[in-house]
């Protein structure tokens, strides 16, 4: 089946010899993301450095890409090589994840966004049914959409871009974001939508991690990665990275996740085998260590 003209494939078709060389590794870029400083890019760099060999990080030459289309490209090995997502039982099918959590589980604990204006409103709920009659902004094709809804969440889907502007035009109640994203994206988004905030008052918490996912069959990176992270963990430098990066610093310095009403949700979309990943890899809020 072909998805692109001839000289794209052609294209594809050297990036793919490239890779196979080991001197390329192409990675997504989302639009309106900004992925240098982000920590799965960190942490990948971190992995590859610590397993060894001549490592080329590149994003894609496809240009910017939602996570569906990712998804799509990176199963075909079309302009990619490496993706990290929320993993769910269907995509560790249609791909090859990296059993160890990017940023130690942190992604399970979420703030939400919302238009500031609204905080007493939010401050006013008290249980789950209040919670849950929020309407919620995800991106296309992420996993933790089903985790939201089984939960009893309605739950809008739109391109990254636009879920900042949907909260603080009235158009969505709140936008969950991990704790490690929402004070960088919190940063970047309000220079331009100043009624965009970080509601002070509830979090929510169920089992959900970031996975780096790999093609299915390209066990050389897949190994590579993980090896490069069994290493990191061993040494001391992941920990020392998760520690020292701007986002998770503010994440621990302002998330004040023991002050907040907490409400916990299920996760039923999780393999056994994710499930069961060692907990050293997990970090442990309430002890704020791994």
């Amino acid at each position: 089946m072909r998805f692109f003209s001839s000289p794209v494939a052609l294209l594809l078709l050297f990036l793919s010899a490239a890779t196979a060389a080991g001197e390329v590794v192409y990675y997504p870029v989302e639009a309106g993301r900004r992925i240098e400083g982000e920590i799965p890019l960190q942490v990948l760099k971190l992995a590859l450095q610590k397993h060894g060999g001549d490592w080329d990080l590149q994003p894609s030459p496809l240009g910017p890409m939602n996570e569906q289309r990712s998804k799509i490209l990176l199963s075909h090995g079309q302009g990619l090589d490496i993706a990290w997502y929320g993993t769910y039982p269907e995509l560790e099918k249609q791909l090859m994840p990296v059993r160890i959590p990017i940023n130690g589980g942190l992604l399970g604990w979420r703030l939400f966004l919302i238009d500031g204006r609204r905080q007493a409103e939010f401050s006013r709920i008290e249980n789950l049914e209040d919670l849950t009659r929020l309407n919620l902004v995800q991106g296309h094709g992420w996993g933790d959409i089903k985790v939201l809804e089984d939960a009893g969440f309605p739950v809008t889907a739109a391109e990254y871009h636009l879920l900042f502007g949907l909260v603080t035009a009235g158009r969505a109640d709140a936008f969950p974001r991990g704790v490690d994203e929402i004070y960088v994206e919190h940063a970047q988004w309000s220079e331009h939508l100043p009624n965009l905030a970080i509601e002070q008052s509830l979090a929510i918490y169920y089992p959900w991690m970031k996975l780096f996912f790999v093609q299915n069959g390209n066990h050389a990176l897949h190994d590579a990665i993980f090896d490069g992270l069994q290493k990191a963990h061993a040494d001391g430098s992941y920990q020392e990275l998760f520690f020292s990066h701007p986002s998770n610093r503010k994440t621990l310095d302002l998330g004040r996740l023991h002050e907040r009403r907490l409400f916990h949700l299920d996760n039923a979309h999780m393999t056994d085998e994710t499930r069961n990943i060692d907990p050293k890899f997990f970090f442990k809020a309430d002890k704020n260590r791994f």
